[in-house]
């Protein structure tokens, strides 16, 4: 998602099934903190501190914002990102 290599990130456990995300952006160093959690077989998020240290963001889970569902074979991980204007972005990660 977002275009970032996987490789490049950190994940952290918060508790409650939450998941923090992090990476240093190479073209400035900022660090970016995203927060994930499962609902089924879909991946849900919110941006950290996206403006300063203001705390986690709003989960993405309006009708507005885009879909990412996921599946899993054996060891790779198929995301589906569909926008609401129909769009649809689809990854495939080995690990």
């Amino acid at each position: 998602m977002m275009g970032r290599d996987p490789k490049t990130m950190t994940a952290k456990p918060q508790g409650g099934g939450v998941t923090r995300i992090q990476y240093r952006r190479p073209d400035d160093n900022k660090l970016w903190k995203t927060d994930c959690r499962i609902d089924g077989n879909r991946f849900m998020w919110r941006g950290v501190d996206s403006f300063g240290n203001d705390g986690p963001g709003r989960w993405r889970n309006s009708p507005e914002d885009e879909v990412v569902n996921f599946s899993i074979s054996g060891k790779v991980i198929k995301m589906t990102e569909t926008f609401s204007d129909g769009s649809v972005v689809k990854e495939s990660y080995q690990f």
